[in-house]
């Protein structure tokens, strides 16, 4: 049998303010969520890229919430539900650039029409946020409900692979939406990465509006 590798118990925070996302520095830590509630007013904006007829991806390093309101804007419209998400992007690129402490950053707002990453894995990154605006956000499991040395496919089929590298598929977590979550990837230091996957999408009824920020080299989102 794989050995489950196993951290110290509370690998993950998670709480109603903003300030809980600044706990993925502390040792151990490798998942802060902050669970907000969803911001009505950009309900139109969202709504439109969930049921334009073609899929409008975002993906720019931001000057200013300014330069990413027309940047948004360009694809989707110019209105008040538009702005209102723009600032919503900006306040969370903000505060990623701040606690990752870097001077910019990539930001990737998209639609998900399919199963994306379908092999729970672990990012090969330092930190990446992620917030879900609609549909189920990304699947996740705790440290000891993961066999890390299973990473990989290693030859095996998707089904075979995630039975193997998830111990009980019962206890996998799902990021609520407009919850906003900032994960550890290989990259950092002293700290076991998370192991997660994207929500399948099963049909349109099911497609997903998803954000996620990066260190502005980073390629790749799942």
């Amino acid at each position: 049998m794989s050995k489950v590798l196993i951290s110290k118990k509370g690998h993950y925070k998670h709480g109603k303010s903003q300030a809980i996302l600044k706990t993925i520095h502390e040792p151990e830590i490798n998942l802060a969520i902050w669970e907000r509630s969803r911001a009505q007013r950009c309900d139109e904006a969202i709504n439109y890229i969930l049921t334009t007829e073609h899929p409008h991806i975002l993906d720019i390093k931001p000057r200013s919430q300014k330069d990413l309101y027309y940047k948004l804007g360009s694809l989707i419209n110019y209105n008040i539900s538009t702005e209102a998400l723009a600032k919503d992007i900006w306040i969370l690129f903000d505060l990623f650039c701040k606690i990752t402490k870097q001077r910019t950053g990539r930001v990737r707002l998209s639609r998900v029409e399919n199963h994306a990453c379908q092999l729970f894995h672990a990012d090969t990154l330092e930190m990446r946020m992620l917030c879900t605006y609609s549909g189920l956000g990304t699947e996740w499991v705790e440290n000891n409900n993961a066999r890390y040395d299973e990473l990989g496919s290693k030859g095996r089929s998707k089904e075979e692979t995630n039975n193997s590298i998830v111990v009980d598929a019962d206890k996998i977590h799902v990021m609520q939406p407009w919850h906003v979550a900032i994960f550890s990837g290989r990259k950092k230091k002293k700290t076991l990465p998370l192991i997660h996957r994207s929500s399948p999408v099963n049909g349109k009824e099911e497609y997903r509006v998803r954000l996620c920020i990066d260190y502005p080299d980073v390629c790749g989102c799942s």
